[in-house]
């Protein structure tokens, strides 16, 4: 009877998701930390980035920073960084989150910003239930 209920909660989960997710999008995305477009080594860097979901309680989505070296055309090395909500409450129509780094290393480096589903198994990036800025 469990694993029923457990097979039923995800298909719950897997409706809600498919009927919302396409009204998903970044509203609005503050760097705070760069002069230009130059990071320093060593100086914080704090993103910040608001999103609508309407219809999608804030606990099932996961923002997450993927960080690379940008080398010969392609990305080397690539880290991802969850973002953290800001605010209390599970807000079913828009939220706030906040990322904070702190660079090791110097050189050039691309930052892509994802939304995926935070109770899914891991999806692959180009799955339609990924969302990249």
């Amino acid at each position: 009877a469990d694993d029923h209920a457990a097979l039923f909660a995800r298909l719950r989960l897997r409706r809600l998701l498919e009927e919302h997710w396409w009204k998903v999008e970044f509203v609005d995305v503050r760097i705070e930390g760069i002069e230009g477009d130059r990071v320093r080594v060593g100086r914080p860097v704090e993103i910040r980035v608001s999103l609508a979901h309407p219809g999608l309680p804030r606990r099932e989505l996961a923002l997450q920073a993927l960080m690379g070296r940008a080398d010969h055309g392609g990305l080397e090395r690539v880290q991802t960084h969850p973002f953290e909500p800001l605010g209390a409450g599970d807000g079913e129509e828009a939220s706030t989150w906040k990322l904070g780094i702190v660079p090791a290393q110097s050189g050039a480096f691309a930052v892509g910003l994802r939304v995926v589903p935070s109770r899914l198994p891991a999806a692959d990036p180009l799955h339609p239930l990924v969302k990249w800025l």
